[in-house]
């Protein structure tokens, strides 16, 4: 099912993607420690919002249609053909992301004014100049869409893979260095500054590919057209969980000081899994993918798709039970310290719950969504992402009410399993209950294991007990992977054919010579 490649790639975009999101925990500890829940933190994380959420998504979705549409250009016109579609996209995105740069700057007040209309004075003054200060990331999250996507297409992840690492590191290194002279205006520098160094990773790799950046005029290419027609909707569906996020902030603007930076703190945290499953399953299976579809190998195609989704569910259902048990320790190993005190581990704690029920939802969709766009069908995705928007912002207003803070991400957690069910169920009734019924009843049997060894020594250690963060971080390490193991275990046990597959590969690697008939062969 998968080639050698595939699994190297795979390999390499986990181990990268683990050391950036490592270093995203020391962006978000160090933003936590330095600044708590105050109202500081607060304003960054509204100021924040528009650029890296919602133009992160553009940036996304730029990447993701170039990759298919690029197939296709090098498959009608060569190499020279890749090169012109390139620079029409190119110029296409820079003038679109110069143009509400610009815009952004003249209406920061107005924008900070709808996006937080509870605040005021000192508050909305200090978010409308951090707002300016990042709004210029636009170009460089542009810029660094499109040669991911070129890159992509190439089957060469490395930029996809570093940029994350990079962009952690020069932002916790700007607010280090400058927040004693800065304040928080050093984390709204370094976000910049963070955006735009991808670009150093990546123009030379284009350029090692024989790709440059260029400006054209030419809009001649017909895949260019397809471009326009599906950048929209990719936009809709890459940006709902950033569109949800957005409205949470706004309407949270008007509750309790603290309550915007600990619902940031808490879906930093809860979105982990997604960072280090997704993107080293999903991007050499995506590239795969689109290549089976221009090539019109649809049985290759659907057979990739299934293989990519069983994996994804053997790994997000484990990560979702152990977040949801160990919350407690994992949140004070990360956040309690400086500024960050047991009000503010609270307040984070019980969101974080939420948002942890909604984590093997966003997976699904995330995956499915890549599976439609490799088809270069946009219209599925998109009609779900606005019926679950819309789901989410009446959510939000009813459920605001009741529990202030954790009902704004409860009514997230409940969009994201409707945008699932849309995507999933009228597609793949026979799939999900019939075909793969001994699967699932399988991975459900081995959940049960993990949670069980889980529950078992966090009792016998007292986890959940309050104590110093060295013997915190050992006990919490030793539950989390015994847990692992045993559920491992549990599906080599069960004949899970992805589990004895894993099995082998790492038996193979660690006795190459005493691996022979160890474990029975599952086609």
């Amino acid at each position: 099912m998968t080639t050698p490649r595939m699994r190297q790639s795979m390999i390499f975009i986990f181990a990268l993607t683990f050391l950036g999101r490592v270093a995203g925990f020391g962006r978000t500890v160090t933003l936590a420690v330095l600044f708590g829940t105050s109202r500081a933190t607060d304003a960054f994380v509204m100021a924040s919002s528009l650029p890296n959420l919602l133009f992160g998504a553009v940036s996304q979705s730029v990447g993701v249609a170039t990759v298919p549409l690029l197939i296709d250009a090098r498959t009608q016109h060569g190499q020279a053909g890749q090169q012109d579609f390139i620079n029409q996209v190119w110029t296409l995105v820079f003038a679109c992301a110069l143009l509400v740069t610009l815009a952004g700057e003249w209406l920061s007040p107005t924008i900070v004014h709808c996006m937080a209309p509870g605040f005021h004075g000192a508050e909305q003054h200090l978010t409308v100049l951090l707002t300016r200060v990042m709004i210029p990331a636009i170009i460089f999250w542009g810029a660094s869409g499109l040669l991911t996507g070129v890159l992509q297409a190439q089957e060469n992840f490395a930029g996809l893979s570093w940029s994350p690492l990079l962009v952690n590191m020069v932002q916790v290194g700007a607010m280090l260095s400058l927040s004693r002279h800065l304040h928080i205006m050093a984390a709204a520098l370094g976000s910049t500054l963070a955006v735009a160094s991808q670009l150093l990773l990546l123009v030379p790799l284009m350029r090692q590919r024989g790709f440059r950046l260029g400006f054209s005029l030419n809009f001649s290419y017909t895949q260019l057209r397809a471009l326009a027609r599906m950048v929209l909707p990719y936009f809709l569906a890459s940006s709902a969980a950033n569109i949800e996020v957005l409205t949470d902030r706004v309407l949270a603007s008007s509750l309790p000081a603290g309550s915007i930076s600990a619902m940031n703190f808490a879906l930093i945290v809860s979105q982990i899994p997604l960072a280090l499953i997704i993107a080293p399953l999903t991007a050499p299976i995506f590239s795969r993918l689109a290549q089976h579809h221009a090539e019109h190998r649809r049985a290759e195609f659907s057979q990739l798709a299934l293989y990519g989704m069983r994996w994804l569910v053997l790994f997000i259902l484990p990560a979702t039970v152990i977040l949801l048990i160990l919350h407690a320790p994992i949140l004070r190993v990360l956040y309690q310290h400086g500024h960050f005190g047991s009000r503010s581990f609270t307040l984070t704690a019980h969101i974080f719950l939420f948002a942890i029920s909604a984590l093997p939802a966003q997976a699904l969709n995330a995956y499915l969504q890549q599976v439609a766009y490799a088809a270069q069908n946009s219209k599925r995705p998109a009609r779900a992402s606005l019926i679950a928007i819309s789901v989410n912002i009446v959510g939000n207003f009813i459920l605001v009410h009741w529990s202030g803070v954790n009902g704004l991400v409860l009514a997230t957690s409940i969009a994201s399993w409707i945008n699932l069910a849309i995507l999933l169920v009228p597609r793949y009734p026979r799939l999900i209950w019939s075909a793969q019924q001994s699967f699932l009843t399988s991975v459900t049997l081995a959940l049960a294991t993990l949670a069980l060894v889980l529950l078992s020594i966090a009792g016998l250690t007292h986890l959940y007990q309050t104590r110093p963060v060295i013997p915190l971080v050992l006990w919490t390490g030793i539950d989390g992977w015994t847990a692992l193991c045993a559920y491992g275990l549990a599906l080599v046990a069960l004949e899970v054919p992805e589990a004895t597959t894993m099995a082998r590969y790492i038996m193979h690697h660690l006795h190459p010579r005493a691996i022979s008939g160890r474990i029975r062969h599952q086609p």
